[in-house]
């Protein structure tokens, strides 16, 4: 017979195991944890999730880098950038090293507005701007 704490450590384990979703990611591109935001990207960014967009472009000058082991020296920017490139399809190099480039983001602005995903850059807090 199981005994209750075996029970409940199952429980947890799976509890525990269960895979995020999404939103979950989404929710995270608004944390102020640099590791949360990061990871939260690179999920988007595999995911090409458009509905992301208006959420990565927000405070994309933030500078700040990680320094989890699997994000360690990327900054925020980079993180975002990252997933915007991965979204957009658009052939643009991009320097983990270097500071947030205002003429790479125009290009993810401006094809956020073709795509219709922003009116216009006033729906978006861009930070530094």
């Amino acid at each position: 017979m199981f005994k209750p704490s075996l029970i409940f450590v199952l429980f947890s384990l799976i509890i525990g195991c269960r895979s995020q979703t999404i939103e979950d990611y989404r929710k995270d591109l608004q944390s102020d944890d640099v590791d949360k935001i990061c990871n939260a990207c690179y999920y988007i960014g595999e995911a090409k999730d458009k509905e992301s967009v208006v959420s990565l472009l927000k405070d994309i000058y933030d500078e700040r880098t990680s320094h989890h082991a699997r994000y360690k020296g990327m900054s925020v920017y980079y993180c975002k950038a990252g997933a915007l490139k991965k979204i957009t399809g658009l052939n643009i190099n991009i320097q983990q090293h270097q500071p947030p480039d205002s003429v790479i983001i125009s290009k993810f602005i401006n094809w956020a507005i073709e795509q219709k995903l922003i009116d216009s850059v006033e729906r978006i807090k861009l930070s530094n701007l």
